[in-house]
């Protein structure tokens, strides 16, 4: 994960990051409707103290600013247990439909004053992708970038429909035999975590849940943030008793085969 760049598909921003610019500075508090000069079309915009939305309809406009505020204190209050103030990390939600099915979380002004998501979906999985980005945004607006890329996109993953959910699971369970402990490390240690490679989303999701049924939330965020910075063998030991990544490697396989 580089310092501008959090979740994938980097092409998104060229496509829509500048409609966002454009218009994000002078939409007023209330609903509105703005010419885009560079599509010939309405962008409709919804706006209060925590997100500005843009999209191609007032209607979509509107329920995306709901919910986003509703995904922001489900996720706030299950993995940091409170949540999160009135205005902080102001987001920008860019939302074209399509097939695409693909969404992208930037730092607009580092380090973490303002987050832009473009989303490009169907009305189908709009929601589902939207709740991705929306945990992308809570863990920047309260880490900054020092969570670690896997845990970042292992949550933002489970955020997801089940549609999605079954699918990763499936691509975990085809795959975990040929992990070994380098591919386990260096995703622990991986600046981002594209999904396309791989299927490295899906491996994240799974070490996740595998770490969740031996501690809950909280606990998982702490080992993740203490082996990023002591080493991922000191904080396996200290917060699951784990001795080492080796050991984690062969506990993890065998739960998902069984599971």
């Amino acid at each position: 994960m580089d310092a501008f760049r959090v979740s994938r598909n980097i092409f998104l921003v060229l496509l829509l990051f500048l409609p966002a610019l454009v218009f994000g500075i002078t939409v007023p508090c209330q609903s509105t409707v703005s010419e885009d000069k560079f599509a010939s079309k309405k962008i409709f915009s919804a706006r209060d103290e925590n997100f500005t939305v843009f999209a191609p309809s007032q209607e979509i406009a509107d329920e995306v600013l709901k919910k986003a505020n509703e995904f922001r204190v489900e996720v706030a209050l299950k993995w940091l247990g409170k949540k999160l103030d009135n205005g902080e990390g102001q987001t920008i939600i860019q939302v074209k439909l399509s097939n695409s099915n693909i969404g992208n979380t930037w730092i607009k002004n580092p380090p973490r004053n303002k987050h832009v998501v473009e989303i490009l979906a169907t009305r189908e999985r709009l929601n589902a992708i939207l709740a991705h980005e929306i945990a992308h945004t809570i863990f920047l607006t309260k880490f900054e970038l020092k969570l670690p890329a896997w845990t970042d996109e292992g949550i933002a993953c489970l955020q997801e429909d089940e549609e999605s959910f079954r699918t990763r699971c499936r691509i975990a369970k085809n795959s975990v035999q040929m992990i070994n402990r380098s591919r386990i490390e260096n995703l622990f240690n991986a600046g981002d975590v594209p999904g396309e490679i791989q299927g490295n989303d899906s491996i994240a999701m799974s070490l996740v849940q595998f770490f969740l049924t031996l501690g809950g939330e909280k606990n998982l965020i702490k080992f993740s943030l203490d082996g990023k910075k002591d080493g991922w063998d000191k904080a396996l030991s200290d917060h699951y008793k784990i001795r080492n990544i080796d050991e984690l490697q062969h506990q993890w396989q065998n739960w998902v085969i069984k599971k």
